[in-house]
């Protein structure tokens, strides 16, 4: 009985381990769960949202589309073919692209699915593991929306990682009115297919883009203490040691 009960009690610390600090909710209109570690470094207002981890390092993007009319997605046949060629013609022209998953997933009031890819990274010179999910609502106001949670780091933190970018996009919610059903089967067109494959190509050429202003913007804004630990431009104090920061020489 009491080795039963040490083992219960060791899984709950651990799954807690991974467990939120709590929720932002965003923009007025998501609530995304936050775990420990990570932390907001865009505003709360509009979108895209980044959230980052210093120990670590890994990344979460959340971007969001508007979808209306003639361009809605009414099968998941339209939903399918755009991702396909999204993982053949962008993906695998990645820099050592190889894709690892694909999957798709019905939740009754909204439709998601997630790529699993590897990358390499030219500026730091390491491989990258990406877990790409794509959820799709449709709004009381009969337009669908579709949230993008980009989540990365490097093959050895993706192990560390992983959990807690799960949680994240597993924990996604829109709070905003939405229907129960995701397509509208009207009457079918082409113009979803193309506009959801658009969305989903601009989005990954933005994203490669800002790559490197990103990563040179956080560089500038936050500073390493002696313990490891990356703190925010904002604290002269280490939020994990207490050290100051040392003032930066002439």
């Amino acid at each position: 009985m009491k080795h039963l009960l040490y083992t219960i009690v060791l899984s709950l610390l651990t799954y807690l381990s991974v467990l939120a600090d709590g929720f932002l909710r965003l923009s007025d209109e998501i609530n995304l769960p936050v775990p420990d570690g990570w932390e907001l470094i865009s505003d709360t207002d509009s979108f895209p949202f980044q959230l980052v981890r210093f120990d670590p390092p890994a990344e979460m993007l959340l971007f969001k589309s508007d979808i209306y009319d003639d361009d809605l997605i009414r099968h998941e046949e339209d939903l399918k073919m755009s991702v396909d060629i999204v993982i053949s013609d962008v993906i695998m022209t990645i820099p050592g692209a190889e894709l690892i998953s694909s999957k798709g997933f019905m939740d009754g009031h909204r439709t998601s699915f997630l790529l699993e890819f590897l990358s390499d990274d030219s500026t730091s010179e390491v491989q990258l593991r990406h877990r790409f999910n794509g959820i799709i609502y449709l709004t009381e106001e009969n337009h669908q929306v579709l949230y993008t949670l980009w989540g990365k780091a490097s093959i050895a933190d993706f192990i560390i990682t992983e959990g807690q970018m799960k949680m994240i996009q597993e924990g996604f919610e829109r709070v905003s009115s939405y229907h129960e059903e995701v397509f509208v089967p009207d009457h079918t067109t082409f113009w979803s297919y193309f506009t959801l494959l658009g969305l989903l190509l601009g989005l990954f050429f933005m994203v490669r883009r800002r790559r490197s202003l990103e990563r040179s913007t956080q560089i500038e804004n936050y500073w390493r203490c002696m313990c490891g630990r990356n703190n925010s431009g904002s604290y002269n104090i280490c939020e994990k040691c207490g050290r100051p920061q040392e003032a930066k020489p002439e």
